[in-house]
This record gives structure tokens, sequence and C-alpha cells, in this order.
């Protein structure tokens, strides 16, 4: 095995041995770069910058307004700020999707289009299910309504969208904890939950 010297290197290369020593590296031996790697990798991720959402119509009007002033000032090509907001406008907006069961606020946002779709066959499938065990059981279904589901685009903003569908998610998972510890209450006391 080459060591250091012979590599041309700034690496210490050790040797397997059999008694599994572990040597703690200082900062002298790993180098001033690499500790700054290492001091980098350790930092927090800075706070995220503030975001204002605007309706697309609202900052078209004020971008208007603001190449008509610009344009009575000067001649020249449009500010640095106004082809920001000219290119932030000109990007293609995220598609985002929704489930609609046809009835009073009956939205539910999802992930994306498949993730809809199949959401809503989920609800019309579990819907003709329960139809179907109430005509095995002889009982009438002249009354049991028609499930109506669509997938269509999200209502909300990005935002709204995705803290609603995290707040789903939570309760969701809430929800399978319930049930896991009414289901085995033993196992919940002590932590071993299983499916």
């Amino acid at each position: 095995m080459l060591d250091a010297e012979e590599k041309g290197a700034d690496l210490a290369v050790v040797p397997a041995t059999q008694t599994h020593e572990v040597k703690v590296l200082t900062a002298a031996d790993i180098g001033p770069d690499a500790v700054a790697m290492l001091e980098a990798m350790a930092l927090p991720l800075p706070p995220a910058e503030e975001v204002v959402t605007l309706p697309r119509h609202k900052l078209e009007s004020v971008l208007r307004e603001l190449e008509d002033a610009q344009a009575g000032v000067s001649a020249s090509s449009p500010s640095q700020n106004i082809r920001l907001l000219r290119d932030a406008l000109a990007r293609p907006q995220d598609e985002l999707w929704a489930v609609h069961s046809v009835g009073p606020r009956e939205f539910y946002p999802a992930f994306s289009k498949e993730d809809a779709e199949k959401h809503a066959q989920d609800v019309r499938d579990a819907c003709a299910q329960a139809k179907g065990l109430a005509e095995v059981r002889g009982e009438s279904t002249e009354f049991f309504p028609e499930i109506i589901v669509n997938v269509i685009p999200s209502p909300w903003e990005p935002a709204e969208h995705f803290e609603i569908l995290a707040q789903l998610w939570h309760q969701d998972a809430e929800d399978m904890r319930e049930m896991l510890r009414q289901k085995a209450p033993h196992a919940a006391q002590s932590g071993s939950i299983e499916a």
C-alpha cells in the first residue's frame, strides 16, 4: 500500500488493522479547506425569504403602469425590475389539480393530475362497492345517491394548495396511528405498533 508521500497527496493512508483502532482526525490532519467545507455543511439553512403572492391580472396591471411611467421618462430599454417581472410572468405556471366531489365545499387538493384521477376513481369504486353490498344484503338502493367526482384545476393558489394538502396528509397519518392504537393498545404503549 502506498503512503501519502508516494501518492503525492496530502492524504494520510491508514492501513487496515485487526485491532479496529480508530484515529480521531484533527483540523491539522485534514487541512483548512476540508475544515471549512465541514463547517459549511454543518450550518443550518437560512430562513426562507418572504414570498408575496399576487393575482396575475393585478401584477400585469401594475407592470403596465411601471412600463408606461418608464416610457414617459426615457426611451431606453425596460429597467431590470421590469424585465424581472416580465420574465416571471412568461414562465409557465405549475398545473395544480384537485378532486371535486359534487357537494358543498367538497374540494380536495392533489399532488398531481394522476394522483387526483386515482383519488377520484377510488371514491367512485368505494361508492359502487357500498351500493353493491347494500344490494347483496337485500337493502333498497333506490335512493342511493349517484356519486359525481371530477378532476379539476386547483381552485387555490400554490401555497394554499400545498398547505391544505399537507394538513390532509397529516390528518390521515394521525387517523392511521389512532386506528393502530385501537387495534393493538398494548403494542402502542410499548412503542412497537405493527400493521
